[in-house]
């Protein structure tokens, strides 16, 4: 058969027995709760109630039951078709269950959503058949239960319980566990499910400490939840008996406490409502409530107890047990095979003692696990993360010992690998530990303190108790006697310490009060006087005043008359009182220099110009005095270049102390030497004349000065004016002087050159490029010659009249009309009459030169183009040949 196993703290549990019987279908049986039709006992999956959920720390356990087919309770408060939840004040819920048993007899195992809580639909975790042919079903509803439990206010909780048949559904247990602030000892709950074996079940509790039958904290209460068993006056027949340590707990558990007298409502746990107090053992009359299914278990129980036997069976083998719950206050305990931890409850210890936890593992029967390794582990507290692994002895037992390190509240667990390879944990052990108080320590020390402006010493106790300390790290108080203020020297103290509970202790010291603190010296102001001579004066100082906190201090210092140096003395008195504390002051006599000294300048100088607008100029030095130190005196002294002009110049006396004076003289350079021309300068030139008298330039005479730059002018020479012409210049320097020179300018008249037959031009002289050329056309390899006639300004003809006096010279070039300026001539030799460089020949009337082609430097074919021949006549006088008197040219194209 399969086993039930669940993982929060591991239980294994004997059965505890009922029985009932009921119809599913709604059939009218006639007697609720019996095996109306024969169908008999089934057997069972699990074989026994096994436990479920182990829970421990400071909790509480709220349990209700609800078998309703609709109509009011026969006994139970509640209204029809609720559940209820007790909340104690504060508490909040750890986790929530339910259990849910079909209807005896009738086969049914319902499905997911058959039951509702608050209209939530329920889904089966666990279910089973039972031995009276129907089905337990377990569920965890933590989740729909604890929202609206830990919102609502103390007391009473109801949920809405909805059932899809409700005669097939016999009705539902509800188990809260809650984590309540309110418990002050550590608390186990333990929940059991499963199938009751009606024939009889036995099941063991092994507890975490021998039973102490004196802790007025001890509780050990078993509830059981059992469907489909019916219980009135004259029906005797349907009960279950439960035996505790071999002795009758009760022969009348069952009945539908919980529920209705009918099929479908047979309901009953031990929870709400209901007293621990045990019914009278072997009472067999019937009626539900004289059983309600809520038991002490102490009356069973000896001081040193550690282990619970529990037996039941159903005689009448139609009462279906399908919970169970022990509800155990100060106490810890395992059902089946599982471990337990203890002492529980653990007794308070003093920190810095020892403290021993003692595991207890057992099988599934009861006996115990020997060889098994426990690992202990201290999960919170001051103690947290300390831990260590034991083997069990023959008993089952294994311990693990630690020292507590501080005050506090220590939570210990044990596990183990139980026999399906399954981690099991124990119940949490609550080790609280303690500081006991003891009375303080007093720890003295002398203190030394300097005595205030009245010449006392405040001394604080915390001063001369510094280390005093309580054990129990309760506070302290501390107190001095006599408490001070000290006057000067030693004085004998004792020192008390006490704590919150008014334990003491004491010490002595001594406080010593010293003066440290310098008398107060005021020293005379500061004094200031005018130097008299050889660099000092005579002053006279006043004397420093003084005060102390402990009496009158002595003056020592330089008052009264003395002669003090130029410049600031400082001058120092010293305070002194009678612990030989001192305090000094400083001020000052400062002797000043305020009176400038007295100088004289030399008179002013005037000088000639030498050169370069300046000259050169001795100035003699000036002289000073002064009526308390030396004087220096700077300024030009000395030879010096001066400009043209009167430059000021300034002398000045200084002391030393920076005192001075100034004078002011003045040097003036003058001018007054005319320029001389230079002889060279004034030889004869010669210039182009021009036609219409527009006056002429020439390259001036130059002149030169001692002193400055000189200007010269001549006077103008109309262009007309041909031949020699005399000439006055004038030289001019800066300062106004000058001198007069004459020479002559030779002006030559301008030529105009007129092209002759048979190359034609428009001959308007000197219009080189200037004009429109009439194109000449040529054959090339022809002669052509070029012909030109000479005419004066007044326009007459002289050619014969200069032919031996100037040359015409032939230059050829090949020209574009889209560039610019002349090209390089392409004629290399020139042929024909006066071939030589091109020269023209007087001839009759006019000057020719015969031009020769040829193919190779005058290409054929520059008519109507672009290119064209450029022949430029140029004429000189031969006496000046660097001077062209006259030009012209004429246009060729070939053809």
């Amino acid at each position: 058969m399969r086993r039930l196993v669940r993982r929060e703290w591991l239980l294994a549990v004997g059965g505890l027995c009922a029985a009932a019987m009921v119809s599913g279908d709604g059939r009218a049986d006639t007697v609720p709760g019996a095996d109306n039709y024969g169908i008999g006992p089934s057997e069972v999956e699990f074989g026994s109630l096994a436990p479920v959920v182990t829970e421990s720390g400071f909790i509480t356990l709220s349990l209700d039951a609800s078998g309703s087919n609709g109509g009011a309770y026969q006994f139970r408060g509640g209204a029809p078709g609720t559940i209820r939840v007790q909340k104690p004040a504060g508490a909040t819920v750890r986790r929530a269950f339910l259990a849910a048993a079909s209807t005896g007899f009738s086969g049914r195992r319902l499905n997911n959503g058959d039951v509702t809580l608050d209209g939530i639909a329920v889904v089966w975790g666990i279910s089973t058949p039972s031995s009276i042919s129907s089905w337990n079903h377990w569920s965890e509803v933590t989740g729909i239960a604890k929202p609206k439990i830990d919102a609502s206010p103390a007391g009473i909780v109801s949920f809405n319980v909805g059932e899809v048949n409700t005669t097939g559904i016999d009705g539902e247990i509800l188990a809260v566990i809650f984590d309540d602030p309110a418990q002050t000892t550590s608390n186990t709950v333990i929940l059991l499910f499963g199938a009751q074996n009606i024939s009889g079940d036995t099941f063991n509790i092994a507890l975490g400490s021998p039973i102490n039958k004196s802790d007025p904290n001890l509780a050990i209460d078993l509830s059981l939840g059992i469907s489909f068993g019916f219980q009135d006056g004259a029906n005797t027949g349907q009960h279950s008996i439960v035996n505790v340590n071999g002795e009758r707990l009760t022969s009348l558990a069952g009945g539908q406490d919980d529920g209705q007298p009918a099929n479908g409502a047979l309901m009953t746990v031990g929870g709400i409502g209901d007293t621990n107090d045990n019914p009278a053992p072997f009472d067999t009359s019937s009626g539900p409530r004289k059983d309600d299914e809520l038991y002490n278990l102490l009356p069973f129980l000896h001081t040193g107890d550690t282990a619970i036997t529990v037996f039941s069976q159903n005689p009448s083998n139609d009462d279906n047990i399908l919970f169970a719950a022990l509800n155990l206050h100060s106490a810890a305990a395992i059902v089946g095979e599982g471990i337990v931890l203890g002492p529980s409850p653990a007794p308070d210890g003093d920190v810095g003692t020892t403290f021993t936890v003692t595991a207890t593992v057992q099988d599934a029967n009861g006996h115990p696990v020997s060889g098994r390794a426990v690992t202990f582990l201290v999960t919170a507290g001051p103690d947290s993360g300390d831990g260590a692994t034991a083997i069990t002895d023959a008993s089952g037992h294994a311990s693990f010992t630690y020292t507590g390190a501080a005050a506090g509240v220590d939570e210990v667990l044990a596990t183990f690998v139980d026999s399906q390879n399954h981690t099991q944990t124990s119940n949490t052990v609550i080790r609280r530990w303690i500081l006991r108080n003891s009375p303080p320590t007093a720890v003295c020390q002398s203190v030394t303190r300097a005595v205030d402006a009245v010449c006392l010493a405040a001394v604080q106790p915390a001063e001369v108790g510094n280390g005093s300390f309580d054990p129990d790290g309760d506070p302290i108080s501390l107190a001095l006697n006599p408490a001070g203020p000290f006057s000067l020297g030693n004085t004998s103290v004792i020192l008390t310490a006490t704590d919150s509970s008014s334990l003491s202790a004491s010490c002595a010291a001594v406080v010593t009060a010293i003066d440290q603190t310098p008398p107060a010296v005021s020293c005379p102001l500061a004094t200031s006087a005018e130097c008299t001579g050889d660099g000092a004066a005579l002053v006279t100082v006043g004397n420093a005043t003084a005060t102390d906190n402990c009496g009158n201090p002595a003056v020592l210092g330089p008052a009264g008359s003395a002669s003090y140096a130029l410049g600031t003395t400082p001058i120092r008195f010293t305070a002194s009182d009678g612990s030989g504390n001192t305090a000094s002051c400083t001020t000052s006599v400062t002797v000043v220099d305020t009176t400038p000294p007295a100088i004289a300048c030399p008179a002013p100088i005037t000088g000639e110009c030498t050169a370069d607008r300046a000259a050169s100029v001795d100035v003699p030095a000036a002289t000073a005095s002064d009526v308390c130190t030396a004087a220096s005196v700077s300024g030009p002294a000395g030879t010096s270049s001066y400009p043209l002009g009167t430059t000021a110049i300034g002398f000045t006396a200084s002391d030393t102390s920076g005192n001075a004076a100034a004078c002011l003289s003045s040097i003036t350079v003058v001018d007054t030497t005319a320029p001389a021309f230079n002889p060279a300068s004034l030889a004869d030139r010669t210039v182009l004349g021009r036609c219409d008298g527009t006056p002429v330039s020439f390259v001036p005479p130059t002149a030169n000065d001692a002193c400055q730059g000189v200007t010269v002018t001549c006077a103008p020479i109309a262009g007309n004016s041909f031949g020699a012409n005399t000439v006055t210049c004038t030289a001019t320097d800066g300062s106004g002087n000058h001198s007069d020179a004459t020479l002559t300018v030779n002006v030559l008249q301008p030529m105009r050159l007129a092209f002759q037959a048979p190359l034609s031009d428009d001959n308007v002289a000197d219009d080189i490029n200037g004009d429109a050329d009439i194109a000449n056309i040529f054959e090339v390899k022809r002669t052509i010659p070029n012909k030109i006639k000479v005419f004066g300004c007044n326009g007459s003809d002289v050619t014969a009249a200069i032919g031996g006096s100037v040359t015409l010279r032939l230059t050829i070039n090949f020209r574009n009309d889209n560039s610019s300026g002349q090209g390089t001539s392409i004629v290399p030799t020139f042929n024909g009459v006066g071939d030589a460089g091109g020269v023209f020949v007087l001839t009759g009337d006019h000057f020719q030169y015969n031009q020769s082609t040829d193919p190779a430097n005058y290409p054929a074919g520059t008519v109507n183009n672009s290119s064209y021949f450029d022949n430029v006549v140029t004429l000189t006088y031969n006496a000046v040949p660097g001077i062209v008197a006259g030009q012209e040219d004429a246009r060729l194209e070939s053809r």
